[in-house]
């Protein structure tokens, strides 16, 4: 029974040894040095000894150019806006984006519709829009 206290004091010894370079590796692995623990060994970086700073560079914020007119194309029973075919109440909430100021150059081919540009001028009205001609 002799060996065996022996064999289980020398287990609990390296076991305790092992924790406790374990936990020394790992508390300097906390102190922002980067731990290697194939080989055992720690690394600091090269200079330590001056204070980190932080830089903060604003950017400007993007500010959306100031549109004061916009060209909208009647075609056929469809509406034209920026080369895209738009529905009318898209058309108006893009419209709305500019404010109620915005001019609005009402143009027509040979197809546009009575009723599409009829349409178009009523909601313009509705929306609060004051400034639109057709061209």
């Amino acid at each position: 029974m002799g060996d065996e206290k022996k064999k289980k004091k020398s287990v609990d010894g390296v076991t305790i040894g092992a924790v406790a370079v374990l936990g020394l590796l790992f508390v300097l692995g906390m102190d922002g040095k980067s731990l290697n623990l194939g080989s055992l060994t720690t690394s600091a970086p090269v200079n330590s000894s001056n204070p980190s700073t932080s830089v903060i560079v604003e950017t400007p914020k993007q500010t959306q150019p100031v549109v004061t007119s916009v060209e909208v194309t009647v075609s056929g029973r469809d509406y034209l806006y920026e080369n895209n075919r738009i529905g009318l109440e898209t058309l108006i909430t893009k419209l709305e984006q500019y404010g109620k100021d915005v001019e609005i150059r009402i143009t027509t081919d040979e197809t546009a519709t009575i009723n599409a540009m009829d349409a178009l001028t009523s909601r313009l009205a509705e929306a609060g829009f004051t400034n639109y001609s057709k061209r």
